[in-house]
């Protein structure tokens, strides 16, 4: 790095804010956006809760 990018507060500042935005363009390049890994797999929670609510309900009838 040049003398000029660490001696003046301005230009350090800058080279930070480089360096900060190429760390967040790399981390987006190399871990795109994979839908498979955000698909539900099998019955969540809220069909537990009715199976439970149901058993219960037919328990009582």
């Amino acid at each position: 790095m040049s003398a000029f990018l660490t001696t003046t507060p301005f230009a350090g500042r800058y080279a930070e804010h480089l360096r900060v935005r190429a760390r967040a363009l790399l981390a987006h390049v190399r871990h795109p956006y994979r839908p498979e890994r955000h698909y539900m797999r099998g019955p969540g929670p809220a069909t537990a809760r009715r199976a439970a609510l149901e058993a219960v309900r037919e328990a009582l009838a």
